[in-house]
């Protein structure tokens, strides 16, 4: 039984991923670009909360809430 089919998700996707993808590749602003910066505003604005931190990973982000 599947859980989530991740490649329909992405398939469904994949033309904005790959272009979004391609628009940091361009910028090279791979740490705090204006990439991240509009994720971390649209997750704040999703949750009602003052900010957000972006993390490359759940270990980080476990990390920061210590």
């Amino acid at each position: 039984m599947e859980f989530i089919n991740l490649k329909a998700q992405y398939e469904s996707y994949k033309k904005d991923i790959n272009r979004a993808i391609q628009d940091v590749l361009q910028s090279s602003q791979f740490i705090m670009g204006k990439a991240v910066s509009d994720l971390e505003s649209t997750l704040s604005a999703y949750v009602g909360a003052k900010q957000a931190i972006a993390c490359s990973s759940g270990t980080d982000a476990l990390i920061l809430t210590l």
